[in-house]
């Protein structure tokens, strides 16, 4: 279908050489520059392929667009412009494809004593069979990666999309812990019949320790049910089970995350009702105190240990939610089941707690650093741009493993005479030895940019380390 659309594209240009700007496979030209006084610069549009209407250039520095020269099709700028990209915007007719998604939805899960059974460096392996089709199977892998973590792959080379992401999905998991883990995903039917034709994709998912007898299929659709999917293994039998006429309840965590009054109880509109619990204010391994409104647990303040069961670690289903109040008093919705799969801590948090919503205060931290984590964990990845810092200390104390990680694989870049101070007490808390080096080094040479009240709120074990 030819539909008219606008399109955009961010270059920065070349001096001394033409410029391609791509915007799709039918739609291109390129952009060279000519100048008489070195200051003075003219853009010359050539090559262009597509029916491109109405150009307009804009300068990232800059808010107003280019002036364009009708008669021969150029634009003015100057030396000034040129040294940021620039926005390029058309108006032409794009060739759309028309899709009709359908979704479906299965769990997969194993046993803590399975994983607790690889070695380093071993890994399980296994097929999905997708939905009703004979053929078509997503292949996965569950990897020892570390001595209590394996790490969880479905290989999606057809760009199905699997719990909002593209591409392969991967999932670090806590060997202490049942892996149990609900999959949704959206797909062109179209493209999945068309792979199905194909037998080779009929290959059982055969492995050392592991087959897979004939499955269930179960879809949004309403398709008939067959035999349950079950995973043997030489320890213990886990299930892969298929959920039916499953609707995506998940709260979204971004901030213009709306909630259907629909779905809420009475109750939760009135705070009396809704179960509140204190956010810990000491390290993971010490928590010490879970509060409810609704019921407080002696129990449930015990501190919790890697080898819980995920399992007996909470009660609540994939359409419950979470209320996470922020220190500037932020009422966040969160789905649970997004914050138990991806921390212990809070998995251990809601162990006790029987209904939905809960109310969960996490008074060190503003809605933005909570937002952002969410988002995270939801596969927008640059949420955390910007924010690294603040996102790696509710990380660390809510024992977010991913966020964390990826939020310290970027101090080395970030690192300025602004941050250092800070950086350079997670690099001693991590034990990385070459971030700390760099901190050391960055300190003794700018001490006076830094400043003494600065540098006076460095440990003193730190602060001897740098200086004596």
């Amino acid at each position: 279908m030819l539909l008219s659309s606008n399109l955009r594209k961010q270059v920065k240009l070349s001096f001394t050489s033409k410029t391609k700007i791509v915007f799709n496979e039918t739609t291109e030209f390129s952009v060279f520059v000519s100048t008489k006084d070195n200051f003075n610069y003219t853009l010359h549009i050539d090559d262009v392929k597509g029916n491109i209407r109405d150009l307009k250039i804009t300068p990232l520095n800059g808010l107003q667009n280019l002036s364009c020269d009708e008669a021969n099709g150029t634009y003015k700028t100057n030396a000034a412009e040129l040294q940021y990209p620039f926005q390029f915007l058309i108006e032409c007719d794009v060739e759309y494809k028309i899709v009709t998604p359908s979704t479906w939805s299965t769990e997969f899960g194993t046993c803590s004593d399975c994983l607790k059974f690889l070695n380093l460096f071993e890994c399980l392996e296994g097929k999905i069979p997708f939905e009703n089709y004979k053929f078509y199977k997503l292949q996965w892998f569950i990897k020892k990666v570390e001595a209590d973590f394996v790490e969880f792959t479905i290989k999606n080379p057809h760009q199905i999309q699997i719990n909002g992401q593209k591409g392969d999905f991967n999932l670090i998991a806590n060997v202490h812990q049942d892996f149990l883990l609900e999959l949704y995903f959206v797909y062109d039917p179209k493209v999945i019949e068309m792979l199905n034709k194909n037998s080779e994709n009929a290959n059982k998912a055969e492995i050392s320790t592991i087959s897979l007898i004939e499955p269930t299929v179960s879809s949004t659709d309403s398709v008939p049910k067959e035999n349950p999917i079950l995973v043997e293994t030489l320890i213990q039998k886990p299930i892969v089970k298929d959920i039916r006429d499953l609707e995506d309840e998940e709260c979204h965590a971004g901030k213009n995350a709306k909630i259907n009054d629909s779905v809420l109880d009475e109750n939760v509109l009135n705070d009396q009702h809704v179960p509140s619990i204190v956010s810990p204010k000491v390290p993971e391994k010490q928590l010490n105190e879970i509060t409810s409104e609704a019921d407080k647990q002696k129990d449930a303040s015990k501190p919790p240990t890697k080898s819980q069961n995920m399992a007996e670690a909470t009660s609540f289903k994939t359409g419950d939610y979470v209320i996470l109040i922020s220190s500037d008093g932020k009422r966040i919705f969160s789905s649970a089941s997004l914050l138990i799969r991806h921390s212990y801590i809070f998995a251990t948090i809601l162990k006790n707690i029987k209904k939905s919503p809960v109310k969960i205060n996490v008074e060190e931290f503003h809605s933005d650093i909570i937002y952002s984590a969410l988002d995270f964990l939801n596969g927008k990845n640059d949420a955390i741009n910007g924010k690294e810092i603040e996102l790696y200390h509710f990380a660390d104390k809510y024992s977010l493993r991913d966020l964390k990680k990826i939020c310290c694989n970027k101090f080395d870049k970030l690192l300025s005479l602004k941050n250092v101070c800070k950086i350079i007490k997670i690099a001693y808390e991590n034990y990385f030895e070459e971030l700390k080096l760099k901190c050391i080094e960055m300190i003794r040479l700018n001490t006076e940019k830094i400043g003494e009240s600065e540098l006076k709120t460095l440990p003193t074990e730190i602060y001897a380390e740098i200086f004596i």
